[in-house]
């Protein structure tokens, strides 16, 4: 049976572990990756290059959005046309989506690179931490554009039907990585331009693996293809269907820069990287998450524009409750042992280790909560619903946390900024809840609809 269309008629358990289990192991390996990669760092270079790397976080999010923005809009376009039939000029999707990202990473890249510690002041960045932001930054803004485009065309490796292949990607990028990172990083005693230069050569590889998927077969990008050439009207369908993970990118790198400018008011140095510490915590904990919503994207959106809304209901219902059940049980072994996970990161700090402790265990304190959201937010991206989709992420991102990341300090000091992201845990659940809840009455009226139409 063709790859593509025993979506709409296989298991949908079946195909949702099919597509998820890769997206969630490459997930997995790639935050593993960002918490060893900060391992080395801290016990290599000592706190304050954690801090360093934290303080760049606002960067490499702005990357990520656009990545998100033309990658995964591209790819949940193309798996939408596919739905609909041949004739929905879904072939010309993803050369238009390789060459806008091109395009943007690059120029963006350029831009960081002429504004470079301006643009880290900006951020929060300073003293010691500055200078080991810059160092690691510099270097970093190489391989950016490479991963932008890498991570943005494996979409599409995915919704191409190929699950195992787009997991490879990210798996060869981590690995490498986490390789690489000792080598620069202790044996050539490069400490934390070592890491950056890692970074980058893992990058590298992965953009040069995700690009010869594209160079065999029906899905050829070459210099000179007619499909690298950029068509506005497909640019434009491409940036809406991208515009929610794009804002919830740009979401990130808001309130890492807002949580860097109120650490450095209420808190201190350390304070900085136990913030950076639980980002990579609170990363891997959603990873699988995102990897079950990820797999779930291609298959929803196909059967929706096939007007298979039982099939849709199925996967959101069974994604949602997987998330669920992946998230409680990482929440309940992080806070089981949450000494354990701040001291790996420097040992040696034991005011790290304490202010940590504290900070984790009313950080992640409603996180479990997440789940909904982040299955109900792919959902509408994936059914072509982009209004719900920017909503449900703005409401954490934006409308919750940002005033609560102000608003407490007031109240509570360092503990206020630590206590915004449990209030905005819950705040968002709710909504997503009681929109939710409108979208599967409004399935219902679809799907009776749908069988009026076809006995007719």
């Amino acid at each position: 049976m063709n790859r593509v269309h025993r979506i709409g008629s296989e298991s949908t358990s079946k195909l949702l572990i099919e597509f998820s289990l890769p997206a969630i192991v490459a997930m997995l390996v790639q935050s593993t990756y960002s918490i060893i990669d900060r391992i080395f760092i801290g016990n290599g270079a000592g706190t304050a290059a954690i801090s360093g790397i934290t303080l760049c976080l606002p960067v490499i999010a702005i990357f990520m959005a656009f990545g998100m923005l033309i990658g995964i809009g591209g790819a949940s376009l193309y798996s939408l046309c596919l739905g609909e039939g041949e004739n929905s000029g879904y072939r010309k999707i993803p050369g238009n989506t390789f060459t806008l990202l091109l395009i943007i990473s690059l120029f963006l890249s350029l831009v960081t690179s002429l504004s470079l510690n301006e643009i880290l002041i900006f951020f929060g960045a300073k003293g010691e931490s500055l200078i080991y932001a810059s160092q690691y930054l510099k270097i970093l803004l190489i391989g950016l554009p490479l991963q932008t485009v890498g991570y943005g065309m494996n979409n599409f490796i995915r919704a191409k039907g190929r699950p195992g292949m787009a997991m490879a990607t990210m798996l060869i990028g981590s690995i490498s990585n986490i390789i690489l990172a000792p080598l620069f990083i202790f044996t050539l005693h490069m400490g934390i331009k070592g890491a950056a230069v890692s970074t980058v050569s893992a990058q590298l590889i992965s953009c040069l693996w995700v690009l010869s998927f594209f160079r065999s077969g029906k899905s050829i990008i070459k210099p000179g293809s007619p499909i690298l050439i950029l068509s506005i009207k497909t640019s434009m369908k491409t940036a809406v269907m991208g515009l929610g993970p794009f804002i919830m990118q740009i979401g990130t790198c808001v309130v890492a820069a807002v949580y860097n400018h109120q650490l450095m008011i209420y808190g201190n140095g350390p304070a900085v990287a136990v913030y950076g510490i639980m980002h990579c915590i609170m990363v891997f904990l959603l990873m699988p998450v995102l990897g079950i919503s990820q797999g779930a994207q291609p298959l929803i959106g196909y059967n929706y524009g096939a007007g298979r809304i039982l099939r849709v209901r199925g996967l959101l219902f069974k994604s949602v409750t997987a998330s669920a059940f992946i998230l409680l049980c990482g929440f309940i072994i992080v806070l089981s042992s949450p000494g354990f996970f701040i001291s790996i990161f420097n040992p040696a700090d034991m005011e790290l280790r304490s202010a940590g402790i504290h900070a984790l265990n009313i950080f992640i304190s409603m996180v479990p909560l997440a789940a909904l959201q982040i299955c109900a937010s792919g959902y509408f991206l994936a059914a072509g619903k982009p209004k719900q989709a920017v909503l449900l992420t703005v409401s954490r991102q934006i409308i919750f946390l940002l005033p609560m990341i102000m608003i407490l300090p007031r109240f509570y000091g360092v503990d206020g900024i630590w206590m915004a992201a449990p209030v905005s845990d819950m705040a968002a659940f709710l909504l997503t809840l009681f929109i939710l809840f409108r979208e599967l009455q409004e399935l219902k009226k679809k799907n009776l609809l749908f069988h009026q139409i076809e006995r007719a």
